[in-house]
């Protein structure tokens, strides 16, 4: 395997790694904010019963 074929398979490697953390990131982004959510509706359904 010649130096050139190498180097553009690691950057691919490279490539797909830096996507899948970017997914998981992603992921846990939606989960937190999921659960935001979750958490404000909860909060003003509790306000309206007191009011």
């Amino acid at each position: 395997m010649d130096i050139q074929n190498y180097v553009k398979e690691q950057a691919l490697e490279a490539k797909k790694g830096a996507r899948e953390i970017g997914r998981a990131n992603s992921g846990r982004k939606n989960a937190a904010l999921l659960l935001m959510a979750k958490g404000i509706r909860e909060h003003s359904a509790t306000l309206k019963e007191e009011n």
